[in-house]
C-alpha cells in the first residue's frame, strides 16, 4: 500500500490536480494507494485568518467568500476542461456550511476552543484507489 498527501502549492491551480491525478493513476496501477488531500494553496492561512476575525469580532465572512473564490476557480477550471463535478460541489459547499456554523460560534464565543479549532484544521476525507 503506498499514501501520498498532495496540498499547499502542488494544489494551487487545475494543473496541480491533474498532475496529482497523474501521479496518483499510475500508482495505482501497480498496488493500493491512499490519497490524503490538505488544503489548496493559501487556504490554511486564511483558515487561521478566519478563525481570528471570528474571536476578534471582525467579519469572518469575508475570509470565508475568498476561500469560496479560490475553491470555485478550480471547479470551474474543471468544469471548462470537460470534468462534470456534481459531487466536489456539492461537497465544497457542505464544507463551506460546516466551516461558517464552527466560526459563528467562535464569535458567539469570543474564542476558539481547541476542539472546534481541531474541527477546522481536521482533513474533511481521505479516500482510498484500489
Amino acid at each position: 500500500m503506498l499514501i501520498q498527501k498532495f496540498g499547499g502549492s502542488s494544489l494551487a491551480g487545475i494543473e496541480g490536480f491533474q498532475a496529482a491525478a497523474g501521479i496518483i493513476s499510475n500508482a495505482a496501477n501497480d498496488e493500493k494507494v491512499v490519497v490524503v488531500l490538505s488544503a489548496v494553496y493559501g487556504v490554511t492561512d486564511l483558515l487561521e485568518e478566519a478563525i481570528n476575525a471570528a474571536v476578534q469580532g471582525g467579519d469572518f465572512k469575508i475570509v470565508l467568500g475568498r476561500i469560496e473564490e479560490k475553491e470555485q476557480k478550480i471547479l470551474q477550471d474543471m468544469q471548462a476542461q470537460g470534468f462534470s463535478c456534481p459531487m466536489a460541489s456539492a461537497f465544497l459547499q457542505e464544507q463551506q456550511r460546516r466551516l461558517g456554523s464552527r466560526l459563528e460560534g467562535a464569535a458567539l464565543l469570543e474564542q476558539c476552543p481547541s476542539a472546534v479549532r481541531a474541527e477546522i484544521w481536521r482533513p474533511a476525507k481521505v479516500s482510498a484507489a484500489a
